[in-house]
């Protein structure tokens, strides 16, 4: 499934007619979470999933409708999903929830925006997108710019974690909240949404098990690197789309993968010595965020016997808990897709805590 880093991407560079949804509030429970984004194309292409499928067909007919229309530029639409008979929208679907949408041309102001937003991604920075929706029968209360929009004017801007304040200045200072707001006096509404770069994971070994573990990694979301010291292993029509790296030498691999701060290692190489080696570089790393060790943990231990911790200078006696052995979650895993599927399942929960944790400290300033 196309990540939301994938969706920006595609927009920044799109040279068609094109609107993109994004959920803005969720009532009760959904399938997607506020946030989630799915683009639509006048040449029929999407990408992304806002529903299970509920909502896709309908989403389409209107995001069509509105590239049409020569004055619309942004719409606010709402599903009731929570009936279980044919009262509320659709089918009686029963998903429990109201799910909210915004539809928006992409525009070049907007594409500008997710082209700024993009370069910060790819620069490692989280980024905040802060919109600022206003019905349209208050643009002439109040000192905003003249529009011809349907439903709501938005504006947006970005703010980098690592770069000073990009985009429109013209939003009041008014601390947002994670979710969209309603504020009755003014009807006005904001909405926050936190974007993170794409996580990589650099997996040292490319034997058979690691085929599925890569191509999983890579549809949920991760930017994979693989290295091999084996040339005939590192086959692009069995990696396809991933940054495959061959060095003979590990401080060379170490280097050309470019392993650092926030990444995900999982060794594989199934060669004692060279995970050994591998190893005593990634454990002196600070901010990693996921090593993983395959095999069992006794493995591990022998692999761990004479490392030493570059700070204290001292041996490590025992496995440190930052470092994931056995690998994976214990599902009971038999055979290289059952396998890659409990790894691949540890490495989302450890993104997920890493990113809410990262979150909660953007939205405290």
């Amino acid at each position: 499934m196309d990540s939301l880093q994938d969706i920006i991407k595609k927009v920044s560079m799109i040279q068609e007619k094109a609107v993109i949804a994004t959920i803005i509030q969720i009532e009760g429970s959904a399938y997607r979470k506020e946030g989630t984004m799915m683009l639509f194309t006048e040449g029929g292409l999407r990408k992304g999933m806002i529903s299970g499928g509920c909502l896709e067909e309908d989403l389409a007919e209107k995001a069509m409708e509105l590239m049409d229309s020569s004055t619309a530029r942004a719409q606010k639409v709402s599903y009731d999903m929570s009936h279980e008979d044919d009262w509320g929208w659709g089918r009686g679907a029963g998903c429990n929830g109201v799910v909210h949408l915004l539809l928006e041309k992409v525009d070049t102001c907007l594409q500008s925006l997710l082209h700024d937003t993009q370069t910060h991604l790819d620069a490692g920075s989280t980024v905040r997108i802060i919109k600022e929706m206003i019905p349209i029968e208050m643009a002439q209360q109040k000192p905003y710019p003249e529009s011809e929009l349907k439903n709501v004017i938005v504006h947006t801007k970005i703010i980098p974690s690592k770069s000073k304040m990009i985009g429109t200045p013209i939003l009041r200072k008014r601390k947002p909240s994670s979710r969209t707001t309603e504020k009755k006096t003014t009807h006005q509404a904001y909405f926050t949404q936190i974007i993170h770069p794409k996580p990589n994971l650099i997996i040292f070994g490319a034997g058979l098990d690691s085929h599925p573990f890569a191509f999983f990694s890579k549809q949920s979301g991760f930017s994979v690197t693989i290295w091999d010291w084996r040339p005939s292993l590192l086959d692009k029509t069995v990696f396809p789309h991933i940054r495959l790296i061959h060095t003979e030498s590990i401080e060379e691999a170490i280097s050309r993968t470019g392993v650092g701060g926030r990444d995900y290692v999982v060794i594989m190489t199934h060669d004692f010595q060279k995970d050994k080696e591998i190893l005593s570089h990634i454990i002196q790393m600070d901010g990693l965020h996921y090593i993983g060790i395959l095999g069992p943990r006794r493995r591990t231990r022998r692999l761990m016997k004479g490392q030493k911790n570059i700070k204290t200078g001292k041996s490590f006696r025992t496995i440190p808990p930052y470092i994931h052995s056995p690998i994976g979650l214990p599902i009971s895993a038999e055979g290289p897709d059952e396998i890659a599927v409990s790894i691949v399942a540890e490495l989302i929960s450890v993104k997920r805590e890493k990113w809410n944790e990262e979150r909660a400290s953007i939205e405290s300033l």
